[in-house]
């Protein structure tokens, strides 16, 4: 018996991009977003008073905790949406997961395994002709690598050759 409106107000209430909508707080009965409200919108409001029953969405897609980041993305890419109902190995709610939460980790996780390549290089050799803005040499001596690289623009900004890196 949830409003629109009440939806609307947990949305403002706790940021949120969406409520999965549960008749125990365990089953999955539906999902609505941010999204579904505004594209309703403009048919009038009259539905803001109604049940949410009649906007959410029931076809929900969910995942498990076992499932990767990157089936995640590639789940919310294919299906055009932002948002991931966590549930067990009994169907049931235990979280939710957005757009924004998968691209964090993707990028926490590609920025450990830089570190890991940066850790076990002795110098750093950046040839590029097109490197604008010099990020990966300042990623180089982060990790106090000495840098070898190419005239190119970014490193003209960062280094001196012969004082804090060579250049070619």
């Amino acid at each position: 018996n949830t409003t629109v409106l009440e939806v609307i107000g947990l949305l403002k209430e706790y940021n949120l991009g969406s409520v999965v909508i549960s008749p125990d707080g365990r089953q999955v009965a539906g999902i609505v977003t941010e999204r579904d409200i505004v594209r309703r919108l403009t048919d009038g409001t009259e539905f803001l008073n109604g049940p949410v029953s009649e906007i959410m969405i029931t076809d929900v897609h969910t995942c498990t905790a076992k499932d990767s980041v990157q089936s995640l993305m590639e789940i919310m890419t294919e299906q055009r949406i932002r948002h991931l109902p966590v549930v067990d190995d009994r169907a049931a709610l235990t979280g939710i997961v957005s757009i924004g939460d998968a691209v964090k980790s993707h990028i926490t996780r590609g920025r450990s395994e830089l570190a890991t390549y940066y850790s076990a290089a002795d110098i750093f050799v950046m040839p590029s002709l097109h490197e604008p803005l010099g990020n990966v040499i300042l990623e180089a001596w982060a990790q106090d690598i000495p840098v070898v690289s190419s005239r190119a623009a970014g490193p003209n900004w960062f280094m001196r050759d012969g004082y804090n890196g060579l250049m070619g």
